[in-house]
């Protein structure tokens, strides 16, 4: 078993806070694709890394899915297509094996 984990940001590049159709959006498609979601958005994560010399920060929530079948090229489209929705340079979308216990 695979769980999948998708950093998104809460807020544009400009630091304006994005309508939550967009995370919404993000949740039908994987609850669609995956049977489920879970979005950790109680409490946003923070992300603070060093960029062209100057400190950037985001707040970001994270959703995860569980899946069989890990199928890299749609994964891969899937982070273009984010990337292009929330306007990022780079949207981190990562996979670890679990086993269910």
């Amino acid at each position: 078993m695979h769980l999948v984990k998708i950093y998104l940001p809460l807020n544009d590049p400009d630091g304006r806070a994005l309508p939550s159709e967009t995370h919404d959006r993000v949740k039908q498609k994987l609850t669609a694709k995956f049977g489920g979601v879970t979005t950790f958005s109680n409490a946003p994560a923070e992300g603070l890394w060093a960029h062209g010399g100057k400190l950037e920060f985001d707040q970001i929530i994270v959703f995860e899915v569980m899946t069989k079948r890990l199928s890299h090229d749609w994964w891969k489209d899937y982070r273009k297509t984010l990337e292009s929705v929330f306007q990022q340079h780079q949207i981190i979308i990562s996979t670890h094996t679990v086993d269910i216990l």
